[in-house]
């Protein structure tokens, strides 16, 4: 504690009480600064990530029973619909179902589109970019 003079203190004594007070918390304040120096910033991002990674990891733990089950079903169907109608019919049935066609109109539509673009492009050039 800094100096007071004792005429304050008598004529305030709860003064001394304030003082005391405010040099322990500047003495906590001391003690925090020394337990989060620059070598404890260093391992925060650690500590960010193991939150996450745990709860991810729970997550995974959880769900892999059911989606396990769900993979041996989605097989078991295939070879089911491939023993009884063909292979040629779970080809088509998946076409389907995955809208390729749709798919695969759109890239080729995009593709296309580019190409065009580009040969455009280098034909006609872009207008006003004469260098001086």
């Amino acid at each position: 504690m800094g100096y007071v003079p004792k005429l304050f203190l008598r004529v305030f004594p709860s003064a001394s009480y304030t003082l005391r007070s405010c040099e322990r918390k500047r003495n906590r304040l001391v003690r925090l600064n020394v337990l989060f120096q620059a070598s404890v910033f260093r391992h925060v991002p650690v500590f960010a990530a193991v939150l996450p990674l745990c709860l991810t990891l729970l997550m995974i733990s959880k769900n892999i029973v059911p989606a396990m089950h769900s993979l041996v079903e989605v097989y078991n169907y295939m070879r089911r619909m491939a023993t009884n109608f063909g292979l040629a019919a779970v080809i088509e049935t998946e076409w389907n179902r995955l809208n390729v066609p749709c798919v695969l109109r759109t890239f080729w539509l995009l593709r296309t589109a580019e190409h065009v673009a580009t040969l455009l492009v280098e034909h006609f050039g872009v207008q006003g970019t004469q260098e001086i």
